[in-house]
């Protein structure tokens, strides 16, 4: 149920003063690239790719085999393993 999230709001007047000015440009620098543009912030990514999987949506129509070969070219996982992941333990 991933949904695209917003980019989290920021004042430099929440920084300590006393950070370093290399501190500051790495925080400045970092917020400023946020992965996602505006304009897919909410979208429910999780359930799309549910029915692209499940239902073959968005993959019909004169477009359909493009879409399909722009995914597998970005290595899109059509099958992804199912459950929860285990969690790394070390042996004892």
């Amino acid at each position: 149920k991933f949904v695209v999230p917003e980019r989290p709001q920021i004042s430099f007047d929440d920084i300590d003063p006393t950070m370093d000015k290399l501190l500051k440009e790495q925080q400045s620098n970092s917020f400023h690239e946020w992965p996602w543009p505006e304009q897919l912030w909410g979208l429910p990514l999780g359930q799309r790719l549910k029915d692209l999987r499940l239902k073959g949506s968005y993959l019909s129509g004169k477009d359909g085999e493009k879409r399909r070969s722009q995914l597998n070219a970005l290595g899109f996982e059509w099958n992804p393993k199912r459950g929860r992941r285990r969690s790394m333990v070390a042996p004892q």
